[in-house]
């Protein structure tokens, strides 16, 4: 990889947490914003809502990434990666779906299990924003990179 790629696959992997952590501080308010405190199990628990979080922010986190990617190619912004090391489908909405089922299953259950390990009980909202913001970073953190590599390799 060029400098030149690896600035933008840095410059737009950190958009791409910065939207995905306003997102998530977003559905905490909508999903939480009435609980003052908020446990891991249960159908109103946090270890649920890492399901849909996991899934949407990593959809978005390859989807809108690799769209992007694709046209700054097309207008000879970035030039592509030589050799291709990522092996995703090209199809954008199916690697979307791909990465995002993948980051829900295995995302949302680590993330439950390491909980799981230090909660002894409900938490407070505060305490739980921090920690959706936190996860929202890191789904996007793991995906992003994957899918603007892919893209780069068309």
């Amino acid at each position: 990889m060029t400098p030149t790629q690896i600035q933008y696959l840095v410059q737009h992997t950190l958009i791409s947490v910065i939207i995905s952590c306003a997102i998530g501080v977003f559905f905490v308010w909508l999903v939480f914003g009435q609980q003052d405190a908020i446990s891991l199990w249960g159908t109103k628990g946090l270890g649920i809502d890492f399901l849909p979080q996991s899934f949407m922010i990593a959809f978005m986190g390859v989807l809108m990434p690799s769209l992007i990617t694709r046209k700054n190619l097309q207008a000879n912004k970035i030039e592509p990666l030589e050799t291709r090391t990522i092996k995703l489908p090209k199809n954008v909405i199916v690697r979307a779906l791909t990465l995002a089922f993948c980051a829900m299953f295995i995302g949302s259950s680590i993330a439950t299990l390491v909980l799981s390990f230090f909660l002894n009980g409900p938490i407070s909202l505060t305490a739980t924003v921090i920690l959706k913001t936190i996860y929202s970073a890191l789904v996007a953190i793991a995906v992003t990179p994957l899918a603007l590599m892919a893209t780069l390799q068309e």
